[in-house]
């Protein structure tokens, strides 16, 4: 079976109906987008899989 983007973007659509409905989660309060502003972050190459591997206890 073959899925569009229309179809997901349709399923996505009605989730997110479903859920709103069920009190699961709030819709946004404001438009557009909620990361404007906020400073760039860049972390050096595995430094991400490092700290979680830390946080696993596995470093």
């Amino acid at each position: 079976m073959k899925t569009g983007i229309r179809d997901l973007r349709d399923n996505r659509a009605s989730q997110f109906d479903r859920l709103v409905a069920s009190g699961a989660i709030t819709p946004p309060s404001e438009s557009g987008d909620p990361l404007e502003g906020c400073p760039e972050i860049r972390l050096d190459p595995g430094t991400a899989a490092a700290l979680i591997d830390s946080d696993r206890g596995e470093a």
